[in-house]
C-alpha cells in the first residue's frame, strides 16, 4: 500500500501495489493529475528509507522535476508523523470492517479503499472547519453522505437485458466493497463468478450477509468468509469403551418434601371404639 498525503489538507490518496518498482509509475501519475487538479506544483516530497523511494530512477525522477526530496532518519517514524499516524488508522479501520463484514483478508485491498474514502470525508483538526475533501477540492458545501452503505453486506445487482435471457434472474447477488470515485457507482463483488460489477442499480441489504444460494457453493465461499466454527472432539475408542454414564444420587435437600408454613395444619384422627 502506498499513500500520497497533502501536508496542508490532509487530502489521502492510496494506491495498491503489487511490486514496489511501481512507486514511481504511480507518483508519477498522481503528480500529473494533483497539478493539473490544483494548479500548483509539487515541492517537496517527504518519505521513509523505503527501498521503493531510495531508486536510481525515482532520485533522478525528482531531481528533474525540481522537486526537494526529504528522508527521515531510520528508526524514527515520528519524523514522518503524518503518513505513519493515518497508515495506522487506515489499517485498524480496515481491519475492524473486515471482522464486522465476517470476510477474509483477501478484502483487505476494498476495505483500505473505504477506510480512504471515508477518511477524507471526515472532520479533522489539521484543518479547521473543513474536511480533508472540501479543502482539496474547494467546495463549500459539506459532502453528501447519503449513499454511504455499510461495507461488506449483502447487495442484489440489477442485470440488464443484453446480458441475460427471458427466464433468468433479473439481478445476481453479491458483496458491497466499495465506491467508484469517477463515476457514481458502487462496486459489488460475485464471490461465486469472480466478476467485480459496477454499477449504479443496487439494493442493499445492510442487516444481511452475503450466502451462497445453494449447498453446493458453501465449499467455494470458504475462502471468502470468516467464520468461527466450534467443532467438539469426538472420543476416541478406549474412551467410549472406559467411559460410563453416572447417575445423579439425590441430595439431602432433593429427597426431603417441601414445607408449606401457610398451609392449615391436618385434622385429628377419629378415636377407635372400644
Amino acid at each position: 500500500m502506498l499513500l500520497f498525503i497533502d501536508d496542508a489538507m490532509r487530502h489521502t490518496e492510496e494506491n495498491i501495489l503489487k511490486y514496489k518498482s511501481e512507486a514511481l509509475k504511480k507518483f508519477n501519475e498522481w503528480k500529473a493529475l494533483r497539478e493539473t487538479e490544483s494548479g500548483k506544483q509539487v515541492k517537496r516530497f517527504r518519505t521513509d528509507g523505503g527501498g521503493e523511494y531510495n531508486s536510481k530512477k525515482f532520485a533522478e525522477y525528482l531531481k528533474s522535476e525540481g522537486i526537494l526530496k526529504k528522508t527521515t532518519m531510520p528508526y524514527t517514524p515520528q519524523s514522518n508523523g503524518v503518513v505513519q499516524r493515518a497508515n495506522s488508522t487506515i489499517m485498524e479501520r480496515a481491519r475492524c470492517m473486515l471482522d464486522d463484514a465476517g470476510l477474509s483478508k483477501k478484502y483487505w485491498a476494498f476495505a483500505v479503499s473505504m477506510a480512504v474514502y471515508l477518511k477524507n470525508r471526515t472532520p479533522t483538526c489539521s484543518v479547521v472547519g473543513k474536511t480533508p475533501y472540501e479543502a482539496w477540492n474547494g467546495s463549500r458545501k459539506m459532502p453528501s453522505l447519503k449513499h454511504l452503505r455499510v461495507f461488506g453486506c449483502l447487495a442484489f445487482v440489477h442485470l440488464l437485458k443484453e446480458k441475460r435471457k427471458k427466464l433468468e434472474y433479473r439481478a445476481t447477488r453479491g458483496i458491497f466493497v466499495g465506491y467508484s470515485i469517477s463515476t457514481k457507482q458502487y462496486f459489488v463483488y460475485d464471490p461465486l463468478a469472480t466478476t467485480l460489477h459496477s454499477t449504479r442499480v443496487v439494493v442493499f441489504r445492510e442487516g444481511k450477509r452475503y450466502t451462497a444460494p445453494n449447498a453446493a457453493d458453501e465449499a467455494i465461499l470458504n475462502e471468502h468468509f470468516n467464520r468461527d466454527v466450534i467443532v467438539e472432539p469426538t472420543p476416541t475408542k478406549k474412551q467410549s469403551e472406559t467411559s460410563q454414564p453416572i447417575e445423579k444420587q439425590p441430595t439431602e435437600h432433593q429427597t426431603e418434601e417441601p414445607l408449606d408454613h401457610d398451609s392449615p395444619p391436618e385434622p385429628p384422627k377419629p378415636k377407635k371404639k372400644s
